[in-house]
């Protein structure tokens, strides 16, 4: 109803909705960000809390988080002569530093193990395209089993959220990307309206997101990990779409 209403109202929406590329694009973004967005800034804090973290726990998630997109981000960068490997290697100083004097405060085996494992991943996804980064979301978003089978585990928890923002992060930018192309494409004289009724669904999608990851964490007491379930179904469906 609310499509239809909107269809009415938007010839933007009309254009989008017209378009097979457009169609797709903009559910998956609903997608992804009615998932996303909610576990980055309402299911990371209550686990935290859940798991007597604190502030400090809940920062080293985020951080994880944050890692993975930037390992992302720093890999699908295309600057000009050896840019590109200057700032994979200061994006990787910079993971070291975290390792090592935050998140596992002067070990030096958890640095050399993250370390080993940001190369491979850096090796594994360097020749990943769009289309890749976007078959390979599922895969993200299935660490999420990490904390369902070992919560309380710190380690495999930070694993999990990393290989999500990794996955995750990447596909937003693309998903802007390719909207943005064929909305050109499309209709160049109305792109605007396009990308702006794109962006309505987007903040409606997040919205709703954000309203239903409350109730999951309050209709459980402590919240996590039963709330885990019913996120992982919700992540399951951004998979396979």
């Amino acid at each position: 109803l609310m499509l239809f209403g909107l269809a009415k109202t938007s010839d933007g929406l009309k254009t989008l909705w017209a378009n097979k590329t457009l169609r797709a694009g903009a559910l998956l973004g609903m997608l992804l960000s009615a998932v996303y967005y909610p576990f980055q800034s309402v299911a990371i804090p209550f686990m935290a809390r859940d798991l007597n973290g604190g502030g400090v726990l809940q920062s080293q998630m985020m951080g994880a988080l944050f890692f993975g997109q930037l390992l992302a981000a720093s890999v699908r960068l295309t600057l000009p002569g050896k840019w590109n490997f200057a700032v994979q290697g200061g994006v990787l100083a910079a993971m070291a530093a975290w390792l090592y004097f935050f998140l596992f405060p002067y070990n030096l085996a958890a640095l050399a193990g993250g370390l080993a494992t940001a190369g491979v991943l850096f090796t594994l996804v360097s020749s990943l395209t769009d289309k890749g980064w976007l078959k390979f979301q599922g895969f993200g978003l299935a660490f999420l089993v990490l904390p369902l089978a070992l919560w309380g585990n710190p380690s495999f928890l930070f694993i999990s959220i990393l290989m999500i923002g990794l996955f995750v992060g990447p596909n937003m930018i693309t998903l802007d990307s390719v909207m943005q192309r064929e909305a050109r494409e499309t209709d160049p004289a109305n792109a605007g309206r396009i990308l702006g009724a794109r962006g309505a669904l987007l903040n409606a999608a997040t919205a709703m997101g954000y309203a239903s990851m409350g109730i999951v964490t309050h209709s459980f007491s402590p919240s996590f990990p039963r709330a885990l379930w019913p996120i992982g179904i919700a992540f399951a469906i951004a998979a396979v779409v």
